[in-house]
């Protein structure tokens, strides 16, 4: 039981080190399409664009098989 309550403890940093990697990943990608160009009011909506194409389907799926 003591195990369980601390891999539960622990479940908030250990999905943090994804986020920061993606994170610096996104950065980095940023950084060079800048460097060839790219504007950032682009970056933005594409990255928007990219977020509302992803999330939306998650949404319709939890809405249709577990209704509040």
């Amino acid at each position: 039981m003591r195990m369980k309550s601390f891999l539960v403890g622990l479940a908030p940093f250990a999905a943090i080190v994804p986020v920061e990697c993606l994170d610096v990943g996104l950065t980095t990608l940023s950084k060079a399409a800048m460097s060839k160009g790219a504007s950032p009011f682009d970056l933005v909506v594409y990255g928007n664009a990219l977020g509302s194409l992803t999330l939306l389907p998650i949404t319709l799926f939890l809405n249709r098989y577990f209704p509040s």
